[in-house]
């Protein structure tokens, strides 16, 4: 990575913050399917969050010196991309020239943070306190044929007709 160059975050991916954990996950370009779910610290978060797309890599060096007790900011912001990058077995920052502006996500950096003891206190828990994605089933017909799918492949009767709950109530259930 050049220090003058810009990056931010890989538009596959979303940052994601609950209570006491932070996690990284990537975003199906077809489905729009949450996949890759990995589990972060709140400093690793922090670091990915200072690459809106707007900062050189040597602007976030500083940043980081700034906010974290380190002696090496280079050393550190490195090793935690690359960290990143061999769990999720991708590429988390891409350069700014190599994608489209309106496709870069922006986050707040303190809005990842988590006091370290409350994020100590539950390491094992990989449950959100919410959902990260809701699939509805709005046909019994699909022109893929998927292996893995539970959709049975025949057609089936709906056994809740479409004009017991109204598009307005479904989307109410959901945002």
């Amino acid at each position: 990575m050049n220090k003058d160059d810009i990056y931010a975050i890989n538009p596959s991916y979303r940052l994601i913050k609950d209570k006491v954990k932070c996690a990284i996950y990537r975003v199906d370009d077809f489905f729009n399917a949450v996949d890759n779910i990995t589990i972060i610290k709140s400093y690793e978060a922090v670091v990915l969050a200072m690459f809106d797309g707007h900062r050189s890599l040597s602007e976030i060096y500083s940043l980081c010196k700034y906010v974290f007790p380190i002696s090496n900011e280079v050393t550190f912001v490195n090793d935690v991309v690359k960290t990143l990058e061999k769990r999720i077995e991708d590429k988390v920052l891409v350069n700014v020239k190599d994608i489209e502006k309106q496709k870069i996500l922006e986050y707040e950096p303190e809005d990842f943070l988590i006091p370290k003891e409350i994020e100590e206190s539950c390491p094992l828990d990989m449950r959100f306190s919410f959902p990260l994605s809701v699939n509805f089933n709005v046909s019994t017909e699909c022109p893929f044929s998927c292996r893995y799918c539970y959709h049975p492949l025949n057609y089936v009767p709906p056994t809740l007709s479409i004009e017991r709950m109204s598009f307005d109530r479904a989307l109410s259930l959901v945002c």
